[in-house]
């Protein structure tokens, strides 16, 4: 079983973050929340917070420190209804609304 848990993850590695992905924030200052992917510009993934509605903007090599460590952990692919509406709100924002 474990090989094949090592197996999975390492498939999943160089995939993250996925298009209309939602992951679960599981410690730090943003715990609780669930960030929806929206983009990624410069090494910079962009995602929309929930329940917060914000916007949240997470280096690289911070997302991947993240996902190794469980800090962060995809939950599942949101399904394009639900997205869209996400989205819609990602674009509504400012660029002022983005916080680290």
């Amino acid at each position: 079983m474990k090989i094949l848990k090592e197996a999975w993850r390492k498939l999943w590695s160089g995939t993250h973050p996925k298009s209309k992905g939602i992951y679960a924030v599981n410690s730090g200052d943003f715990l609780g929340e669930f960030f929806v992917y929206m983009e990624t510009k410069d090494e910079v993934h962009f995602f929309l917070s929930l329940p917060k509605m914000q916007k949240r903007e997470v280096p690289n090599e911070n997302f991947v420190f993240g996902l190794e460590n469980k800090i962060i952990e995809q939950v599942e692919n949101l399904p394009s209804s639900t997205y869209d509406v996400c989205r819609a709100q990602y674009k509504k924002g400012t660029s002022e609304d983005i916080i680290n």
